[in-house]
């Protein structure tokens, strides 16, 4: 809950007067005029008029306060985010593959009709292939997964539930480029996979390591061409999917020619690639939405570009100027042409990433295209505000740069001037306007009179979203930095899928309620709910449950141990008895080390089972299946014992809760199908068949044995 903000201006004049007119009996017995006309009586009144404007300023609580408060928190109005998608290439016609770098530009269309720029975030090759076939091979054999792929139903890779040896087998019309990076973008079932947990495991992680599955090894090979029937050979493979847990693009480079071949229950030769799992274990069975081969991430920005005119008989100083490549330039303008160019060698001057170039001639002129824009001409006037032409403003893009008197410098963007002094080249922005605002000579440096300031940067339009992808875009970025420019109209794109969406910037109400939300978060291991629920909430886990003993030490269950909690973690896997990878171990305890109190040990641990198996004859209604009966009472009953889902209230098996006969009868009882319940007996682990109940220790779960039910 929020906490009410108090009402400080509660007093008007006449009520402060009033007030120090009543203490004069008390502080001043011997003032007995208390009339207007007393000087004193005076003074008081203009006291009060003083404290009450002093309580109406008190009172104003403006945004920039807020904002500044807010920043004590590490909390920060965010900036207009633009739309990452991702489309599926394919080549229309030309050779195969294209090389496509990062920064490739592409047109859109959105929902209204207006232009969409987009460009890639990484650079992909696209091949001329397509992924016809995906199948599974587990320990009940293969199974066809091609039709659940193709109507984009989400599918289990491995099997609900994944063992050692079991495959996911990819199928492709025609061999990748042996020698050659190929593609295939994965998208996975459930919001644990969105590009929001990869941020969360990058902050998480101790150290800029790449990304590593905590408990699953995947081993990738290909069916390559050995001139005879083929053999599986290891393959190269870049995995962003983090062993099919996160969105992700799998780069695949065979090393040799691949084979043809008819495997599994595909009818169709196809060329094979497959993941193998050769160790360890998931937390839950990974299940995958879509495979693009050719997929690719787009961002729904673009960056900022000019164009000058260079006056005739200007000539370039200091080396050549050559499109595709970054030069420093210094460079002068007059009435928006270049009148001035030369290349600067120290490398002081700022770097443009020339995009088109033509020198001009005695007569003629000539033409500079570069990366970034031209911000506005300081005036040498406190805070002064430019706005950018282009916006809003992918805020971590911008770079600002300043030529005073033939001499770049570097200006750093800052939330608030409260800690920048008279030097210091700062600047604020507000990516939405796309405004921005100098120091004013007291707080942060007063831009130059008559300075050129430089902006490098990309923007983007959130709303609303990209419909469709016409294809490369025939700008000068593309022209200059494709290999083969005459990629240009010959790559088609698939209909975009949103991986994240776009959203406009922050307001500061929303900030405020982020606010109380973190206020009120549980980021410190205190309670026996915060342990709960900081262990479920470690990223890159998928934690079925877990379950805080205070006092409690493994191994020693009848021993009170002060100062020690342990924690019971459960994944999803496997299925009946799912316990903890070394792995999810490490991680749980690693998060619980750094926010737990100081003087508290904390165990991380899997549960105990105790396998229960219920002996039971039950009477059937009339007309009922006898086996079909002992079937679903047998299922009921796994079901009740089940440690994730099982339980009186469905929520899993408590830890170290006693398995009562009378519940279990009642499972039976409510089956349908059953009358009555003639006869029940439970049997746990080494133990004799009783008519009693079961007892677990604190650390317990029950695991379902093989029933015996009895249908009369």
């Amino acid at each position: 809950m929020s906490i009410p903000l108090p009402q400080l201006d509660d007093r008007r004049w006449s009520d402060l007067v009033e007030q120090g007119r009543a203490l004069i009996p008390l502080v001043a017995p011997a003032w007995t005029d208390h009339n207007a006309s007393d000087p004193g009586i005076t003074l008081m009144e203009l006291l009060a008029s003083v404290a009450e404007t002093d309580l109406y300023r008190l009172n104003r609580f403006t945004d920039a306060q807020k904002r500044r408060l807010l920043a004590l928190m590490d909390i920060r109005c965010a900036p207009p985010r633009p739309a990452t998608l991702v489309s599926e290439l394919r080549i229309a016609a030309g050779p195969s593959p294209v090389v496509l770098p990062a920064g490739t530009e592409f047109d859109g269309m959105r929902l209204d009709a207006t232009a969409a720029p987009l460009r890639t975030t990484a650079p992909v090759e696209v091949v001329d292939a397509a992924l016809r076939a995906v199948q599974r091979k587990d320990a009940a054999g293969f199974q066809n997964l091609t039709a659940a792929w193709s109507r984009q139903e989400p599918f289990a890779a491995f099997g609900d539930d994944p063992a050692v040896g079991a495959e996911c087998q990819i199928g492709f019309d025609r061999a990748l480029p042996a020698g050659r990076w190929s593609q295939v973008f994965v998208c996975i079932e459930g919001d644990q996979a969105r590009l929001s947990e990869r941020a969360r495991l990058a902050e998480e992680a101790p150290i800029d390591a790449p990304l590593v599955h905590h408990g699953a090894r995947l081993v990738w090979e290909y069916f390559a061409d050995d001139g005879a029937a083929g053999r599986w050979l290891p393959l190269e493979v870049d995995d962003g999917t983090r062993s099919f847990s996160l969105n992700g693009a799998l780069r695949l480079r065979p090393g040799a020619a691949m084979k043809a071949s008819v495997l599994g229950r595909v009818a169709q030769p196809q060329c094979w690639v497959r993941a193998r799992l050769v160790d360890g274990a998931f937390d839950a069975a990974p299940r995958l939405r879509r495979l693009l081969l050719n997929g690719v991430q787009l961002e729904q920005s673009t960056p900022v570009w000019t164009s000058w005119p260079i006056a005739p008989g200007t000539v370039v100083t200091g080396g050549p100027i050559t499109p595709g490549q970054g030069a420093a330039l210094r460079l002068t303008l007059q009435q928006g042409r270049v009148v001035a160019l030369s290349v600067d060698a120290s490398g002081e001057a700022p770097v443009f990433t020339v995009l088109a170039y033509t020198a001009a001639s005695a007569t003629d002129p000539g033409l500079l295209a570069v990366d970034g824009t031209l911000a506005g001409t300081g005036s040498g006037e406190p805070s002064q505000r430019l706005t950018l032409a282009q916006r809003p403003v992918v805020k971590a893009s911008l770079r600002l740069f300043t030529v005073e008197d033939g001499h770049p410098r570097a200006w750093t963007r800052v939330d608030d001037f409260s800690a920048s002094s008279r030097s210091d080249a700062h600047f604020t922005l507000d990516p939405t306007s796309g405004e921005v605002v100098g120091g004013d000579g007291e707080r942060g440096r007063v831009l130059p009179r008559g300075c050129q300031m430089v902006a490098f940067h990309a923007w983007t339009r959130p709303a609303p979203a990209v419909a469709r992808i016409d294809g490369l875009s025939d700008s000068p970025r593309n022209r200059v930095f494709l290999p083969d420019a005459g990629a240009i109209g010959r790559i088609a794109a698939g209909v975009p899928i949103v991986l994240e969406d776009a959203a406009p910037a922050e307001t500061l109400a929303h900030a405020l309620g982020r606010a109380i939300e973190q206020r009120e978060a549980r980021l410190r291991a205190v309670t026996r709910e915060d342990f709960e629920a900081l262990a479920l909430a470690t990223p890159g886990l998928r934690v079925a449950r877990a379950i805080a003993l205070p006092n409690f030490c493994p191994g020693l269950a009848c021993v009170n141990a002060p100062g020690m909690v342990t924690v019971i973690v459960l994944p999803f896997l496997p299925l009946g008895r799912p316990f903890p990878s070394r792995g999810v171990l490490d991680r749980v305890a690693a998060r619980l080390e750094r926010r737990r109190v100081l003087g508290t040990r904390v165990v991380v641990a899997g549960p105990g089972y105790l396998e229960v198996a219920v002996r039971a004859r039950v009477q059937a209604l009339d007309g009922i299946d006898r086996q079909r009966l002992a079937t679903e009472v047998s299922a009921a009953l796994d079901g009740f014992f089940d440690p994730v889902s099982g339980g009186p209230d469905a929520a899993g098996w408590p830890l170290g809760r006693d398995v009562y006969r009378a519940e279990v009868m009642q499972v039976i009882d409510q089956t349908p199908g059953v009358d009555h319940v003639i006869a029940l007996e439970l049997i746990a682990e080494g133990c004799a068949p009783s008519c009693g109940n079961v007892c677990l220790r604190p650390d317990w779960l029950v695991a379902a044995g093989r029933h015996n039910i009895e249908v009369a």
